[in-house]
C-alpha cells in the first residue's frame, strides 16, 4: 500500500506478482495492479463493448485470499462476455480499508475516466459506512469535517450536497 493523494491511499503501482494470501488457504495469490496503483488491468484505450466498474473495500480488491483474476469483479465480467457474447471490461477500483466515502473518491478521480457503462458500489455492512467518519474525528474523540473532500458546491453529487445539508455526515 502507499498513500494515495485522490483517494487516500492505493496499492503500489504496475506490480505483477505472487504474494501469500493473508486469509483464507495458505496458498500464495497473484496480484497484479495497473498504473494507478490499483487492482488489475488499465482501462485507457480499452474498446471493450461494455465496460464495469466495480467500487468497494478489501472484498471488491479481494488480494488478501485470492488472485486477481479469482475475485468476484474480475468473475462477474468473465460471465457476463460468456452469457452475453460480447468483450466486458472489468476495472476493479476495490482498495483495502475503503468506506463509501472513499469509493465515491475512487468513481470521481479514477472509474468516471474509464466510461463505464455501469457502477456498481460493493459495500461491506460491517465497517464501510462506519470508515466514512474516521476523518472527521478531531482529537478529542468528537465530529468536526465530513470525511469527503469538499468539492465546488455546483459540482457535488445530489447526493452528497443532500447529505451534507441534513447533517448525515
Amino acid at each position: 500500500m502507499e498513500e494515495n493523494p485522490h483517494v487516500g491511499q492505493s496499492y503500489k503501482p504496475n506490480l505483477d506478482i505472487w504474494i501469500p494470501a493473508d486469509e483464507g488457504e495458505k496458498k500464495n495469490i497473484h496480484l497484479v495492479t495497473n498504473s494507478h496503483g490499483l487492482i488489475g488491468p488499465e482501462w485507457e484505450g480499452n474498446t471493450d463493448t461494455l465496460r464495469i466498474a466495480h467500487l468497494g473495500d478489501s472484498f471488491t480488491a479481494g488480494i488478501q485470499s485470492v488472485s486477481y483474476n479469482e475475485t468476484y469483479a474480475y468473475m462477474i465480467g468473465e460471465l457476463l462476455s460468456r452469457r452475453l457474447g460480447v468483450p466486458v471490461g472489468n476495472f476493479n477500483f476495490g482498495v483495502g480499508g475503503f468506506g463509501t466515502g472513499d469509493a465515491l473518491n475512487a468513481y470521481l478521480y479514477y472509474a468516471r475516466d474509464a466510461r463505464p457503462d455501469i457502477v456498481l458500489l460493493w459495500a461491506y455492512l460491517g465497517n464501510d459506512f462506519d470508515n466514512n467518519f474516521e476523518d472527521m474525528k478531531d482529537k478529542d474523540g468528537s465530529i468536526s469535517e465530513p470525511a469527503i473532500p469538499s468539492l465546488n458546491a455546483e459540482k457535488q453529487p445530489l447526493f452528497l450536497r443532500l447529505a451534507v445539508e441534513s447533517k448525515l455526515m
